[in-house]
């Protein structure tokens, strides 16, 4: 039986041309995989490459239905079995509504969410509608184990980028809901998630590091707590954030918290890069741990 995930956000830009960007093959290229053959008129939709969760090497994707401006509805192999996803657009009057739902075979520990690949691949697309800087596609290829590890870089100076990850009305536009920090060593630090996440500041640089503890205790056997580490590196309007998640176990696999660190961290860069063009994504069914 397959699970099902549904994520939604509003985008300021009109229907068609979300639309275009998802059923042109140029635009696709850009924003998502670029490995797509795409002819939507001829019912071709096909997508592959190591951008995409489990690095297919042949087209993992096939065209079920369009309607002009308002739906994308396709099939996709993957997790063993075939899926589907369907995105559909609401023109509002200065944005579009753009709700994904996905119907995919079940997951196993390890394996990147859905919505965590959705959501990096969404803001993918709100920069390239914008003329932003470039995609920062995933890279998936064989799957990860243990500790991961992620840099981004980040049109804005180091101090802004410290600023998003210390202030809690900067956090909860992003990856909230109700942030608290305490910004000094042995400070409180939580997201405000049900369940588990970040505890208290270990060690604290402004603008250089920041160091939290982290644990979920459904996570006990396989991760006792571990650790988030930040650094920034840069100088001018231009930041390199490196994010390392340690103390995970060397054979569990890692592609769930990789793909959910990837998913954050493009988000901040659309929020610092974007800012009122940014809006966060939403989930509005089961997401795991997230």
């Amino acid at each position: 039986m397959n699970s099902h995930t549904h994520t939604t956000v509003e985008l300021p830009f009109p229907a068609h041309a979300v639309y275009s960007a998802w059923t042109t093959e140029t635009a696709v290229k850009q924003w998502l995989t670029p490995y797509a053959r795409i002819d939507v008129p001829h019912g071709i939709f096909e997508l592959w490459g190591a951008a995409l969760p489990e690095a297919p090497t042949q087209p993992a994707t096939r065209l079920l239905a369009v309607r002009e401006n308002e739906m994308i509805h396709f099939a996709w192999n993957v997790r063993g079995g075939e899926g589907t996803i369907e995105v559909e657009l609401t023109a509002r009057r200065e944005s579009t509504h753009l709700s994904l739902r996905t119907a995919l075979p079940p997951m196993k520990t390890g394996m990147a969410h859905p919505h965590d690949f959705f959501s990096t691949a969404i803001e993918n697309l709100r920069r390239h509608l914008a003329g932003g800087t470039p995609a920062w596609l995933p890279h998936y290829g064989a799957q990860t184990h243990g500790d991961p590890s992620l840099h981004i870089e980040i049109e804005a100076p180091p101090d802004k980028v410290f600023d998003a990850l210390i202030t809690p009305a900067q956090l909860n536009r992003y990856i909230g809901p109700s942030a608290i920090v305490e910004p000094h060593a042995g400070g409180r630090y939580t997201y405000g998630w049900q369940g588990g996440g970040p505890i208290k500041i270990l060690d604290i640089e402004p603008n250089r590091k920041l160091s939290v503890n982290w644990h979920y205790p459904h996570e006990n056997e396989e991760m006792p707590e571990t650790v988030v580490t930040w650094t920034l590196e840069g100088s001018g309007n231009r930041t390199r954030l490196t994010l390392v998640h340690s103390g995970f176990a060397k054979k569990r696999p890692a592609d769930d918290y990789r793909s959910g660190w990837m998913k954050y961290m493009n988000s901040m860069k659309s929020m610092l890069e974007l800012g009122p063009l940014f809006t966060a994504t939403h989930l509005e069914g089961p997401a795991g741990n997230y």
